[in-house]
């Protein structure tokens, strides 16, 4: 990892994140906040906030994949934040976003110990219902451990703006099981050597009718997903400054995503 130019005014250095094994051996397992951020202005400090809710400790990583930006827009504020010792603050330029979050997972490799679940938040996206997550991961360690076999992800429901809903499969990643991100949050390489490929899958209105067919015949009102207690995120990617919005992905990333048949998005 080389360092950029970007400065990253937040006043504090990196933190001591001694403390994460700790938590994870009286839980059973380690929960780590993962955001990327990049010239994103206050966005950043509610992520990582939200992100505190739940997590043992959270890991910023500031800094352009690809070329930098040239446009002016407002440097990453974390404000109080970047004084929390539950936050670490790292500033770099990365060749690519899959480079970068593999930076993230070899930072969790080196600081926490056996289960380890790495929450994926951009600067953009805020964690609702935080709390109640690490009780859902809680069970899930215990349903593995019944049945030897660990859970790779869990997915979270994505939800934009708009209203519109995604299941996310890629947000939540156990990342202690994770070797490296190739060309995308999207596509993961396992411990094993097995390249895992997962995304975002649109929610709609026909499965849910189908499965609560009976109960619609009672009248009785049952809302989609998500639940008063299920933990979400929010995307909020039209609240960034008009010219950071605007920042595409890097063109190696692209060819990649042409290489192996996955369109890139925007």
């Amino acid at each position: 990892m080389s360092l950029c130019s970007v400065p990253l005014v937040v006043g504090a250095p990196p933190s001591d994140p001694s403390h994460v094994e700790a938590m994870g051996e009286r839980r059973g397992f380690t929960l780590l906040g993962l955001v990327s951020t990049y010239l994103d202005g206050r966005l950043a400090y509610s992520a990582v906030k939200s992100a505190l809710d739940c997590c043992d400790h959270v890991l910023v990583l500031e800094g352009p994949c690809g070329d930098p930006l040239t446009a002016e827009v407002p440097a990453t504020y974390l404000g109080e934040l970047a004084d929390d010792p539950r936050v670490t603050v790292q500033t770099g330029r990365w060749r690519t976003d899959a480079k970068k979050r593999t930076a993230m997972v070899e930072w969790a490799h080196r600081h926490a110990s056996g289960p380890t679940w790495g929450l994926w938040l951009d600067a953009d996206e805020y964690l609702v219902n935080g709390e109640f997550l690490p009780d859902w991961l809680q069970y899930l360690q215990w349903m593995d451990e019944r049945d030897d076999t660990p859970t790779m992800r869990q997915p979270l429901r994505l939800v934009e703006l708009d209203g519109s809903i995604s299941m996310s499969y890629v947000k939540l990643v156990r990342v202690d099981l994770v070797r490296e991100y190739r060309v995308s949050i999207a596509n993961l390489v396992n411990q094993l050597g097995v390249e895992e490929k997962a995304g975002n899958m649109h929610e709609h209105i026909g499965p849910w009718m189908q499965a609560h067919q009976q109960a619609a015949k009672g009248f009785l009102y049952w809302p989609p997903g998500p639940g008063p207690l299920d933990p979400f995120i929010v995307h909020r990617s039209m609240l960034r400054h008009p010219d950071r919005a605007g920042l595409r992905l890097h063109e190696q990333e692209a060819q990649e995503l042409r290489r192996i048949g996955t369109p890139p998005t925007e």
